[in-house]
């Protein structure tokens, strides 16, 4: 399955959580992050172990 973080996508396994695939893209961008908060596409903050579809749009901040 195929998601997009910070407008980067990532690929990850079926049945990922929001939680991994904002690990990926750390992971990818050489990040380490704590405390951080991930949003959808319309604004609104999803739960870190929340379901994912392919290609959903995450926004990701810290907090």
């Amino acid at each position: 399955m195929r998601v997009v973080v910070n407008g980067r996508t990532v690929t990850l396994f079926a049945g990922a959580v929001v939680r991994d695939a904002v690990h990926t893209w750390a992971g990818e961008e050489g990040k380490h992050l704590s405390g951080w908060i991930a949003r959808d596409e319309n604004g609104f903050e999803v739960a870190p172990d929340g379901p994912l579809e392919e290609g959903m749009r995450l926004s990701v901040t810290h907090s």
